[in-house]
């Protein structure tokens, strides 16, 4: 038993150790109110410490005036102090007289400007060109020699955990709370140490919040043996013809998950399957992914049916309503739904074919309800609970409070003293996994990988010369790009970076880019990308995890197998929609 603990105990160790003894380089790192106007500039001294870089994080409010700036410089002077000059370029932040500007960052390298561990003074600069005070929150993080690759290696640490998960080397959970474990003591390293109170912050409690609740809901249903006579219902309706029955389990899920969130959705439709594919002896692993592209796709249509589209609806609040989602981007949706379906009916050809049952009135018989009472009380329970879940826009309830309080009623009303059995049908290992992805891709955005994808996608933009190719430019790096990082990295924390990029994109009087174009670009890639990976979205995890858990195994790499096709033509089609309405024909 102690041999099996000690390496355990060895790492806490050393874990604690780098933690406690590491001594944070971030400087100021506490949040500071400012304000600054054309007749005050304010001027902000650092700290003398070896430093090789200077990061600085900005909120800006929001102006009153007209094309007012405010202009950022970081000067240095000799020990005298006889004289300051400006290192490096100015940083100039356009104001916005409609929203404020948040987590603007810009990095000076020191070493660039030969200042590395240099005896001089240094301290930024800000001025403005508005007659009002402009108010402002900052963060200055001054990085060693080490925190100037920080994009590097977060870079290599999101490859490393990739290659842990796609070889199968451990099981995705631990890999999660591997790299969440690592990145922490990393990041603690080259910045700051976090509390344990941010990172608490940076798991998204309202996906572990719905998860859990909805596996409670889910599970106490799966007792009453409805999944079985909903599964033997579902198959004599299509009459054992397994295309017609895929064709209504995708248009269903695609439908659902337009309305409810794509999670609770695939929670309630894949435990049918596969017990439908038990019963009738089908291969539930090509039944069940094809839900799970098809709820993807399906949630890309409106404000509540994706975690993206929820950031982009409340961050562009002022600029794009719940159905102006339905309308500029479900034309792109549908088109794109026969060119799937023909894909996965061709990928699918070998593994899926029609079963005739000669008595389909015997299976009627065997799987039919159990528990008539627990059934009433689970529909009751499911069917308030998704009908709040459909009223969110109008009660701004989020689903998380939602699916806990209903998971509680129905633990209090069907068994209240024995919870245990339900309690055990909890996927704890998909919660865990998501806890972990959270940590870690949040920690990847505290060392700036996220904010580099972003400065590359502005810098191409830039450089293209005509309005109208530029805007075409816009529109497809826009999207491809967001669906290869969505379906690689967590597309909560890209999405919520990249919102402020294309609001900067579309008020710089130069570039002349419509906001809602660049807007439906980063819906249809963030969203569309999901089907790329089996972590590019949490539905595609929650399905994996039950699948998992009825002893039918997905790899990575089969996810990868057919999400990626999937994925490469629904945002093929969006980009060509996208290209012809909002450029072509704008």
């Amino acid at each position: 038993m102690l041999r099996s603990i000690a390496p355990l105990v060895l790492l806490l160790l050393i874990f604690h150790t780098l933690i406690n003894c590491v001594e944070s380089s971030g400087g100021e790192g506490d949040l500071n109110i400012r304000g600054v106007s054309q007749s005050s500039p304010f001027l902000l001294p650092l700290q003398d410490t070896p430093r090789a870089a200077v990061e600085l994080q900005l909120k800006v409010q929001k102006a009153d005036c007209y094309k007012c700036y405010l202009i950022v410089e970081l000067q240095e002077s000799d020990p005298l102090q006889t004289e300051w000059v400006t290192v490096g370029d100015a940083w100039e932040l356009q104001l916005s007289n409609e929203a404020p500007l948040v987590d603007q960052i810009e990095e000076w390298d020191l070493v660039d400007e030969k200042l590395y561990d240099k005896k001089t003074k240094l301290h930024f600069l800000f001025t403005t060109n508005s007659t009002t005070p402009i108010a402002f929150d900052y963060v200055v993080t001054q990085l060693g020699i080490v925190g100037r690759w920080q994009v590097v290696i977060a870079g290599t640490l999101l490859i490393t955990v990739y290659i842990l998960i796609v070889f199968e080397l451990m099981h995705r959970t631990t890999a999660a709370l591997i790299g969440a474990a690592v990145t922490l003591v990393v990041l603690t390293i080259l910045r700051e140490r976090p509390s344990i109170g941010t990172v608490v912050t940076w798991i998204d409690e309202g996906t572990i919040g719905l998860l859990l609740g909805m596996m409670i809901i889910i599970g106490i249903f799966s007792t009453t043996g409805f999944f079985e006579w909903g599964a033997i219902k579902c198959f004599k309706a299509t009459k054992g013809k397994v295309w017609r029955l895929l064709i209504v389990l995708c248009g269903l899920t695609g439908i659902l998950s337009a309305f409810l969130d794509n999670v609770t959705t695939i929670m309630l439709v894949a435990p049918v399957t596969l017990r439908l594919a038990r019963v009738v002896d089908l291969p539930p692993i090509p039944l069940i992914l094809s839900e799970v592209y098809f709820s993807n796709i399906g949630g890309t249509a409106t404000l509540i049916g994706d975690p993206p589209n929820i950031i982009i609806g409340s961050m562009l609040s002022d600029y794009i309503q719940f159905i102006d989602f339905i309308i500029y981007l479900s034309p792109g949706l549908i088109i794109s739904v026969i060119p799937v379906f023909l894909f996965l009916r061709f990928a699918y050809r070998n593994q899926l074919k029609d079963k005739i049952v000669e008595d389909i009135g015997e299976l009627e018989a065997q799987y039919r309800i159990t528990n008539t009472r627990l059934f009433l009380k689970v529909l009751i329970v499911l069917a308030i609970t998704i009908i709040f879940f459909f009223m969110e826009p109008l009660t701004h309830i989020e689903p998380a409070w939602v699916a806990m309080t209903g998971a509680a009623i129905l633990l209090m009303i069907s068994s209240p003293h024995e919870i245990e059995k339900f309690i055990e049908k909890v996927e704890w290992s998909t919660l865990l996994f998501f806890s972990g992805l959270f940590i870690f891709i949040e920690a990847l955005k505290e060392m700036g990988l996220i904010r580099f994808i972003g400065d590359v996608c502005t810098n191409i933009i830039g450089s293209v010369k005509t309005e109208e190719e530029r805007l075409i430019v816009a529109v497809v790096l826009i999207m491809w790009v967001s669906a290869f990082a969505s379906a690689f990295i967590d597309n909560i924390p890209y999405t919520a970076t990249m919102v402020p990029v294309i609001v900067l994109l579309s008020e710089d009087p130069e570039l002349n880019l419509p906001l809602r174009a660049l807007a439906w670009s980063l819906a249809f890639g963030a969203c569309l990308g999901g089907n790329g990976t089996l972590i590019g979205a949490s539905a595609n995890v929650v399905a994996v995890g039950i699948m998992d858990r009825a002893n039918y195994k997905v790899s990575f790499l089969t996810f990868m197998k057919y999400g990626m096709p999937v994925m490469i033509i629904t945002v093929a089609m969006a980009c060509g929609y996208s290209i012809l309405r909002f450029c072509k024909f704008k």
